[in-house]
């Protein structure tokens, strides 16, 4: 009786659990809901510290976790392309952009009692 050599198929790249798919759904839905709700809260005037503290927690852990799924899980665009560097850098300053603007949108609603 002959003992075949059985090996597990290599995971291909971009395969790696559940993990890599839990950031990618983070940065492109979930923070971005979680600032939207943060600013409502600014803007109705109901914001204590902590929502400022969370807004900017959440803008720090988007850039993280956006750098995390291009260098370690191999992210991609929302175009299915491979994510580089360079994508991150430009997401990050359009979220920087986007967040400052919700920001000062949300307090000047709020200092003129628009909502």
């Amino acid at each position: 009786m002959t003992v075949q050599n059985k090996t597990l198929p290599k995971q291909s790249e971009g395969q790696g659990g559940c993990l890599p798919v839990l950031a990618r759904l983070f940065w492109l839905v979930g923070g971005n809901v979680a600032l939207f709700f943060c600013a409502i809260y600014i803007a109705l005037r109901k914001a204590t510290s902590a929502i400022y503290l969370i807004y900017i927690l959440v803008t720090i852990s988007l850039v993280c976790v956006r750098f995390i799924d291009i260098k370690y899980f191999m992210g991609e665009t929302v175009n299915n392309e491979r994510a580089s560097l360079s994508h991150w850098r430009r997401y990050t300053l359009r979220l920087l952009f986007f967040v400052g603007f919700l920001f000062i949108a949300a307090r000047i609603l709020a200092k003129w009692n628009l909502l």
